[in-house]
């Protein structure tokens, strides 16, 4: 090799600008950039990123993320398929808790609350979907509710719509086909 830079002949460079071997294969400059062309590394760190023979990871515990092993990313937790956020290889994502648009995931379930002020008064909406029966949040496996703000407090929620997990449909208005359901919940039933 003639330089640092050459590409053109196998060899070795020792210079003052830095080391090279082989057609520019591998080099690395005084200042410490590095340039190869085929790296396996089963030990040491990458910024703060710790490398193993099958992943990358930083922090402990619930500071722990990671890259590789058995899932393809995660964080909050030492064990890739225990990390209370992971995706796997096939895109199998697992979300303990967070938001995706305007919905927030919480266990058991993913929801939406939209207040709506008219004048001193608020009103909030909830939309949900819940997870799983035999839990104190809503009344269904997914529906809507509300709860009014009273000069001091929120009242109690009141279900508008649901949908039980045995499939039962509760709605406090609306049509169905040709019927309708009045203010008082009934069902209105044309007759032919």
């Amino acid at each position: 090799m003639t330089s640092l830079s050459d590409t053109s002949h196998n060899g070795i460079w020792l210079g003052t600008d830095g080391i090279a071997l082989g057609k520019g294969n591998f080099k690395v400059t005084t200042d410490g950039a590095l340039t190869a062309k085929n790296i396996t590394a089963t030990g040491g760190k990458i910024g703060k990123f710790n490398i193993t023979s099958t992943y990358l990871d930083t922090g402990t515990g619930t500071t722990n993320a990671g890259f590789g092993g058995n899932q393809a990313f995660w964080a909050g937790n030492s064990s890739s398929d225990s990390a209370p956020f992971r995706v796997a290889y096939n895109g199998t994502l697992v979300a303990t808790s967070g938001k995706i648009g305007g919905w927030e995931i919480t266990d058991p379930w993913i929801r939406s609350v939209t207040p709506v002020s008219s004048g001193v008064s608020t009103t909030v909406y909830e939309t949900y979907m819940l997870a799983s029966k035999g839990t104190n949040n809503g009344n269904g496996a997914f529906g809507v509710r509300h709860r009014s703000w009273n000069g001091s407090s929120y009242g109690d929620w009141v279900s508008d719509f649901y949908v039980t997990h045995g499939g039962t449909l509760y709605a406090t208005k609306g049509t169905i086909g040709n019927c309708s359901i009045d203010a008082n919940g009934k069902l209105i039933v044309p007759v032919a």
